[in-house]
């Protein structure tokens, strides 16, 4: 975690506009308001949602000039109590943002 504080307040000193894509919009929003992000509210698991992401993020900052990627879902649970449902969810977050990569 304060890696990734000190790469935001790098970022921002060095005039960045950050954004902060998420599903909890209350999160996203507290977020913000603590560290001045522009926030989004997305499902990165979705192909759909990454396309409007990029282009909410093109509308309101411009061109993305750097990117980090950090989806993931986690939830401990024994690998015999893991549902088909929470794999595709896992998987799909993890793997479809990589796929939305063709907007930048």
């Amino acid at each position: 975690m304060k890696a990734r504080v000190a790469i935001r307040q790098r970022l921002q000193q060095e005039g960045a506009k950050v954004v902060i894509v998420g599903r909890d919009a209350a999160t996203l929003a507290a977020a913000g308001r603590e560290f001045g992000f522009i926030s989004i509210r997305a499902d990165v698991g979705r192909l759909s949602e990454i396309d409007r992401m990029y282009q909410e993020i093109s509308g309101t900052v411009g061109n993305i000039d750097l990117l980090f990627a950090n989806a993931g879902i986690y939830q401990a649970m024994p690998l015999a109590d893991t549902t088909e449902a929470f794999f595709d969810a896992t998987v799909g977050a993890e793997l479809t943002i990589d796929g939305g990569l063709r907007q930048i």
